[in-house]
């Protein structure tokens, strides 16, 4: 297997894999996915949707730039995820029973930015650490 290769499965795969799997999901319309009970817990649900997206979306683009991290690198993850997340938003507009809204758009990007905090202190104590 080649270096190319085994790089996009290792790093970039889990992100197309996630993205399909939230596309999928926004794709189903509202009965299938809701119970009363669900809506409760609908930004909470978000948040952690979007937490799973961003950490192996900033782990890809770090692997990229030679595992350093840049502003850029920093900022074209945040863009690439917050894009997809109102993307996502505006799709669920066209599905029946579904709806695309600020408040779930705010979760994703809450969601978002807490996996790339997350991911980036990891990576500044592993460096601190040597590793």
């Amino acid at each position: 297997m080649n270096f190319k290769k085994n790089i996009f499965l290792i790093y970039y795969l889990p992100v197309v894999i996630w993205a399909v799997i939230i596309l999928v999901v926004s794709s189903l319309p509202h009965p299938y996915i809701t119970k009363p009970s669900w809506t409760k817990y609908d930004k909470a649900a978000h948040f952690i949707e979007y937490a799973v997206f961003g950490f192996p979306l900033a782990r890809a683009l770090w692997h990229e730039n030679n595992k350093n991290v840049t502003l850029f690198i920093v900022s074209l993850s945040l863009l690439i995820a917050g894009a997809f997340a109102a993307l996502d938003e505006i799709h669920q507009k066209y599905i029946p029973g579904r709806i695309g809204s600020l408040g779930d758009f705010i979760a994703n990007i809450s969601g978002i930015v807490i996996a790339h905090l997350v991911y980036f202190r990891y990576y500044f104590w592993n460096k601190i650490k040597g590793k």
